[in-house]
Formats: structure tokens, sequence, C-alpha cells
């Protein structure tokens, strides 16, 4: 587990935060700590929904914190698997599959005959759906424009913070 960016920038950015902490105790007097609502009715474990309660009783008053559900949440794993599938998904096939002989098919059914395998099932699954179908072209500029509204929102939302 780690920290989760929208960029490169952003993750070179927490790192180096992790890295080399140098905030001090004013600098977190306007810091808003958004956690996501273990209430959503998104299918979510109950470890994780006691997890996000604990974290919120944790930062008690130490820090601003509220519940959120962040912009286009409830889309995220379509829209993931819709980029996915513009390129039928082979530049996270030859990222996830080193190995000449491997495929994504082949894997996925190993993992199930086997439940043994190197990669994630969901990781295989979504490999195999991106060869299902391919976005029409009125669905990819639709897609870039939700990801321009997200990053609109969170650019907002860094604004209000800081």
């Amino acid at each position: 587990m780690g920290p989760m960016g929208k960029s490169v920038r952003d993750m070179r950015l927490l790192y180096n935060v992790m890295a080399e902490p140098t905030s001090t105790n004013s600098d977190l007097d306007n810091l808003k700590v958004a956690i996501l609502d273990p209430n959503i009715s998104y299918p979510l474990q109950q470890t994780m929904r006691t997890f996000l309660q604990q974290l919120k009783t944790r930062l008690g008053t130490a820090f601003q914190h509220e519940y959120t559900v962040p912009p286009y949440f409830a889309e995220a794993a379509q829209i993931w698997q819709e980029i996915m599938s513009i390129d039928w998904g082979d530049s996270v096939k030859r990222a996830a599959f080193t190995q000449d002989t491997q495929t994504a098919l082949g894997t996925l059914i190993k993992e199930k005959l086997t439940h043994s395998t190197d990669h994630h099932p969901y990781l295989t699954w979504a490999l195999v759906g991106a060869r299902l179908f391919k976005p029409s072209s009125q669905r990819q500029l639709e897609i870039k424009k939700v990801i321009k509204q997200g990053t609109r929102c969170f650019m907002i939302t860094l604004k209000i913070v800081s």
C-alpha cells in the first residue's frame, strides 16, 4: 500500500513529503483531510468500512476532517476499463506481463483452476475485458471530458484547502 496520486508530479510530491518531512504544525493549520465515506452505497468490505471509521476517530480534533466521496468515484472503474480498452489493453499488458509467453486469458484461466498466479485476477480479467470492446470515438471524447472535469474539481479542492 502507498499513496495515490493523479499524476507523476503528484506522486513525486507525495514521496518527497514522506521521505523528507519538513512541515511544521503551523503548515498543518489549514489542512483538511478528506476521508472516503464508509456509508456509501458502493461495495466496500466491512474491514475497510471499519478502518475508515477508525481513521476519523483517530484524527479526532487534531486535524480538520470530513467524510466525502471523490468526484466520479462510482464511475471510476468503468472509465478505467474503457481507457484500457482504447488500445485493447496493450500498454497495461506490456507493463504487467514481462514474459512473452504469458497472456491475460491464460493467466486468468490458470488462476481460476489453481487459485495461484503472479498477477491479480482483477487485472487479468480487466485485460481480457479490454479485448472484448473498444469505446467509440464519441465515448473517447466523453472520457476525456470527464477527466478534464475531474481535474478541475481536484484543482478547486486544492485551492480551497491551501
